[in-house]
Order: structure tokens, then C-alpha cells, then sequence
């Protein structure tokens, strides 16, 4: 993960994803002005002791249309569905040094050219340090247990210095509790406008370890993002 991955105007402008964008935004989580409906995505599976990627798929990706295939990578139990013309799409971990973050953060996907970005990171992640953005941690203010009001207000205010506004939804990823946030914003240094949708499914299994997964892209990626959400398997 280049260090451009910290350059928030660049990500943004390449239309990509964040807080998870802000902190891939800020090294990468959307708003829409309607509401959406709660989303069940996914079932429930166990996670097995040993860390393989031999377990059986709860998500067919042979199901969808041709152009969708699977990602999977020995060095992660991360499984989930894109579309082939996406390019590669790589595990890196991020490449922020440890003097400018607390705990740490995998990323899979580019961040540009309209391709969403999947990210998680340990429950302590934190960018930390100086720069011409401020560091915006949207894992700060996702707590499931509060309403859906409550929530788009401490979204809300966690940007209101980018006139951000945000919309939350309670749904469930993989049979667990989890956040879908409409994001719209006033992009630093350019002051252009975002429009941004995030998934945040706090304290997921990812290799025996436990984690905060994101799912983030631009507005106009919402079905893909869907997609994305309704096959994730960790």
C-alpha cells in the first residue's frame, strides 16, 4: 500500500472509498439524500479453528453474472465476490509507518477508477500524526447498540468540518450487526463534493483474530457495494 493511500484529496477524487476513505481517505466509508431500507445480507457460519481457505462458501459468485468472480488469498480467511474488471485485487497491508499509526490495517482493492475497497483493520487502528487533513476515525462513533438518528447525527458531526451530512442504517453483513452509511462531503484542498457508502461490520473473525471490517466506494458503485456485502464471508 503506497503512501498515497494516505492522501485523502487524491483518493477522493479518484472516487473511492473511506474512514475506511479518510483513513485509506486518510490512508480509505456514503450519503445519499434518500433512505434505504434495512438489508439482510448473508447467513451465519461458524469459523473454524485452523486458519484455511478450504472452507465451504456460504456465497456462490458462480451465481451472479458471468463477470463476477472470487476473491480469496492464503494469507487471509477473507472471501467475498467482484467483478473481473476490477484488475487484480491484492491484500496489501498498509504501508504507514508505525510512527504515524496505532495498530494496523489491510486493504484489497485499488481505490480508484471506480473500484471499491474492502479493509480491516485491528480494533485499535488509528492514523495518528500531523498532515493537511485531519485523521477522522468513523470506527470512533459505530456503535450498533444506538438508533439509527442517533448514529446519522455522530456521523454527522464527526465531519462537520467538510459540511459532511450522513445517513445510517442498521442492517446485519454475514448474520452480524452492521452499519450502511450515505455519506455526502466537501472534499479538502479541491472543495468539490463526495457522495460515498460504507459498510462497517465491527469485530468480525478474520483469522482467528478479531477485526473491523469495511466495505466503502463511491454513491454510484451501491449495487456493486450490495454485491459485495451479501457474498463477504469471513
Amino acid at each position: 500500500m503506497t503512501n498515497n493511500r494516505a492522501l485523502l484529496s487524491i483518493i477522493i477524487t479518484a472516487a473511492i472509498v473511506g474512514g475506511g476513505v479518510y483513513s485509506w481517505q486518510n490512508d480509505k466509508t456514503i450519503l445519499g439524500e434518500e433512505t434505504v431500507g434495512e438489508i439482510e445480507v448473508g447467513t451465519e457460519k461458524n469459523v473454524n479453528d485452523e486458519i484455511t481457505n478450504e472452507t465451504v462458501r456460504i456465497f456462490d459468485c458462480s451465481e451472479l453474472e458471468d463477470n463476477w468472480i472470487e476473491f480469496s488469498d492464503v494469507e487471509t480467511t477473507l472471501h467475498f465476490c467482484y467483478r473481473k474488471e476490477w484488475g487484480g485485487m491484492n491484500l496489501e497491508e498498509t504501508s504507514t509507518g508505525s510512527d504515524y499509526r496505532i495498530g494496523t490495517i489491510w486493504y484489497v482493492g485499488t481505490g480508484t477508477g471506480g473500484v471499491p475497497l474492502v479493509s480491516y483493520s485491528t480494533l485499535d487502528y488509528e492514523r495518528i500524526g500531523g498532515g493537511d487533513v485531519p485523521n477522522i476515525n468513523f470506527w470512533d462513533v459505530v456503535d450498533i447498540h444506538q438508533s439509527e438518528e442517533q448514529l446519522s447525527t455522530a456521523f454527522t458531526k464527526l465531519e462537520a468540518e467538510f459540511d459532511g451530512t450522513a445517513i445510517v442504517k442498521k442492517v446485519e453483513v454475514n448474520g452480524q450487526p452492521a452499519l450502511k452509511v450515505y455519506r455526502k462531503f466537501i472534499i479538502p484542498l479541491t472543495g468539490g463534493q463526495s457522495e460515498m457508502i460504507h459498510y462497517f461490520i465491527p469485530e468480525v473473525t478474520i483469522n482467528n483474530s478479531i477485526y473491523n471490517l469495511e466495505i466503502a466506494g463511491v454513491y454510484s458503485l451501491e449495487d456493486d457495494i450490495d454485491t459485495i456485502a451479501a457474498s463477504v464471508d469471513f
